[in-house]
């Protein structure tokens, strides 16, 4: 069964937008940072570009992290358009790796048909698994 951490906020889309390091989805980095590469305020899409130094200082990409904050149960239909949404991303700036995505998922309590789903997404050896988080 997929593992879902608690984060303490009644707010996280917005939250995670103004400061990504505001909740406990990322780590500050050493030699790195986020930065916001989409947003998408009506569906609470995030797409973040993780990046680090180089030994000469310069900015490169590790990779991304696309989060959707829904604010209330996530269902099955929920999974679904998050799903073709990381298909899109993954198409468009990676060129189909999903090794180079890290899902996220955020919202107030997940429903079992959308676990299920998620569960057999996440057995998927091809890509990362999608990690969960509720709040409230």
């Amino acid at each position: 069964m997929a593992m879902i951490e608690k984060i303490s906020t009644r707010t996280p889309y917005d939250s995670i937008c103004r400061e990504p390091y505001s909740l406990s989805i990322f780590e500050k980095a050493i030699n790195g940072d986020i930065a916001i590469v989409e947003r998408d305020d009506i569906q609470k899409f995030t797409l973040f570009n993780k990046r680090f130094l180089d030994l000469e200082g310069r900015g490169k990409s590790s990779g991304y992290c696309l989060v959707q904050c829904i604010e209330g149960v996530c269902n099955i239909d929920s999974v679904e358009e998050f799903r073709r949404k990381l298909e899109e991303i993954t198409r468009k700036y990676v060129n189909g790796n999903y090794m180079d995505v890290d899902p996220i998922l955020v919202a107030k309590a997940f429903s079992q048909d959308a676990l299920a789903f998620i569960d057999s997404y996440n057995s998927l050896q091809k890509r990362k698994p999608m990690r969960l988080y509720t709040f409230g």
